[in-house]
């Protein structure tokens, strides 16, 4: 298990991943989720989103979520799971991306494609890392209508 508080994952190895957190209270991720988050939240900045936005916060049971914060309220771009029975991640698809995706192989685990959250499986998970330019789509929508 890793936990989440401050800036720093601390793996169960003894290993520090640092990246922005979240929500004020830890969240507790497993190793490869540590690193899946670590890797979109490192993406997402490197793409030009402010650090102090992107949070990683447990808003689920279920699942983990990588939000961005805007004034009123926080913006889900990806919400995932990575244990051995789920590998997983849930991204934006805003509608001007909707056919362009539709029938994409990625998305083959989403079966309601009218959802806004489209669901697809992932091997590891530096795979997440792919969705990146998806979220963004999705990022600058919402800045669009704000």
């Amino acid at each position: 298990m890793c936990y989440c508080k401050e800036r720093i994952v601390f793996m169960s190895n003894g290993t520090k991943i640092t990246f922005q957190l979240y929500s004020g209270r830890e969240v507790e991720l497993n190793e490869q989720e540590g690193i899946l988050a670590a890797l979109v939240v490192d993406s997402l900045e490197k793409s030009g989103i402010d650090k102090d936005l992107i949070h990683v916060v447990r808003k689920s049971d279920s699942y983990t979520t990588i939000v961005v914060r805007h004034d009123d309220h926080d913006q889900d771009l990806m919400r995932f799971k990575f244990t051995p029975r789920a590998k997983w991640v849930s991204v934006p698809i805003i509608d001007k991306n909707r056919q362009q995706y539709i029938n994409d192989a990625m998305f083959s685990a989403q079966k309601n494609k009218r959802q806004g959250m489209w669901k697809a499986r992932i091997e590891n998970p530096a795979d997440a890392v792919e969705f990146v330019p998806i979220m963004l789509d999705a990022y600058e929508h919402a800045k669009s209508l704000i």
